[in-house]
């Protein structure tokens, strides 16, 4: 199999938890602002076999429960569910960070009970014409609500996040989306926009500090929302109302 890269611990791709995480590569959306331009457009990528996807994540197995498949968008890769059964014969927890744009496949893996933790990306007001113009392609809407609303009915842990992106959204969108989670049991992470290698060279945006992502948070949370910012100042950190 072909993968994008691995990082053997993370304390930021699950909300409280270690994970190993495993990168895989391309994506069906066109985010301008996407800061994995080499992951979307599948460049160096690194040949795995199946013995040495087990021996990685044995050497894991004493310090982190989770495997976590980002992306790229991990759900269009024929690989996905290999992995996760792999991971799951070896006694971890497995995760999925996806952009909930395949919701069949999602349903099929929470089926075979391959799943303990999703992160579902929503990237905007769920409103074609706003979603669109955030994603770089049109039609995706009905699936990504389709997506949350089985994530949400059959999972205990499942992350919203939405990337708050200026020259994109409003704070106004940000509490929109909070709004259609509020009566889930979802947890709303709002992250920080970066630039690194952008997939679109051209866009431009300026980067929200982490001030704004917590008065953000704030207003959320008095929505009875549980919320979170992730930003490169504080980490991951859990807002009260």
């Amino acid at each position: 199999m072909k993968v994008a890269g691995f990082v053997e611990l993370s304390l930021v791709d699950i909300i409280n938890e270690p994970c190993f995480v495993i990168w895989l590569p391309y994506c069906n959306f066109a985010c301008p602002w996407c800061f994995n331009a080499s992951v979307v457009k599948g460049k160096n990528l690194i040949s795995l076999k199946e013995n040495d996807l087990k021996n990685l994540f044995k050497k894991v197995r004493d310090f982190v429960e989770f495997i976590h498949v980002s992306g790229g968008e991990p759900t269009i890769n024929k690989d996905l569910p290999k992995i996760l059964r792999i991971a799951r014969n070896l006694g971890f927890k497995c995760s999925i960070s996806t952009n909930g744009s395949m919701p069949n496949v999602l349903r099929d893996l929470i089926n075979e009970e391959l799943l303990d933790h999703v992160a579902i990306d929503v990237k905007a007001p769920l409103d074609e014409k706003i979603y669109s113009k955030v994603i770089g392609k049109r039609g995706f809407v009905e699936k990504v609500k389709e997506s949350v609303e089985i994530a949400t009915r059959n999972l205990n842990f499942v992350e919203i996040r939405t990337t708050y992106i200026p020259a994109l959204l409003t704070k106004e969108d940000i509490l929109k989306i909070a709004e259609f989670l509020k009566d889930t049991n979802a947890i709303y992470v709002i992250q920080q926009f970066i630039k690194n290698s952008l997939l679109d060279p051209n866009f431009n945006s300026r980067v929200p500090n982490c001030r704004e992502l917590v008065e953000i948070a704030k207003k959320v949370a008095k929505l009875n929302q549980k919320v979170y910012v992730r930003c490169r100042e504080l980490g991951v950190l859990r807002i009260s109302p």
